[in-house]
């Protein structure tokens, strides 16, 4: 299938990929899909081949692709307002997490690269994070995975044909899933 539910509605959509859904579980079914949308991709596949420049680089279950390529966890923090200085909240994070990389600060955000070796770190962190909360100027803060989107772009934008050729990383084959879509 080739992008299925490109321009479609949401509703259209959800219907698009409850027919795959339905194909892959009741038919024991290998369908071989085309996107450019990785929130589809891993909501559908049990397996995603990255391609670029027209060269298959790399394939696995999205989480060995987010393991292997990923950048951990992005934490997010909302600032009161755009004159609060980043630096004290910059210093803050890295004082706690030697190893976070701030990726971005831009008005009232500033995004840090968490990597996940660094996960036993974040229940301090965070109880710490909202103690001084106030004393920071901190209004919110959030954490999340690598997406898959992220992934793709690093791995895509990252590798030349040659090198391409030369190496294809590939996973484990995944256990198969016989979860249904939410309604």
């Amino acid at each position: 299938l080739d992008e299925p539910t490109t321009g479609l509605d949401p509703r259209s959509k959800k219907d698009v990929q409850a027919v795959i859904w339905e194909i892959r579980r009741n038919h024991d079914a290998s369908i071989l899909l085309c996107t450019h949308d990785m929130g589809e991709a891993e909501e559908l596949c049990d397996r995603i081949g990255i391609m670029g420049e027209g060269n298959l680089i790399t394939c696995g279950s999205s989480l060995f692709l987010k393991n292997r390529f990923g950048c951990g966890y992005d934490l997010t923090v909302v600032k009161l307002t755009p004159e609060v200085p980043s630096k004290q909240i910059v210093n803050f994070v890295q004082n706690i997490l030697p190893s976070a990389k701030l990726a971005g600060d831009i008005s009232m955000e500033i995004k840090f690269q968490l990597p996940t070796s660094d996960s036993s770190l974040f229940e301090p962190f965070f109880r710490s994070l909202d103690d001084n909360k106030q004393s920071l100027g901190i209004q919110s803060y959030g954490i999340s995975l690598t997406t898959l989107e992220e992934v793709f772009l690093k791995v895509a934008s990252g590798t030349s044909s040659e090198e391409a050729q030369d190496k294809i990383e590939v996973g484990p084959k995944p256990e198969v899933q016989n979860s249904e879509m939410d309604d």
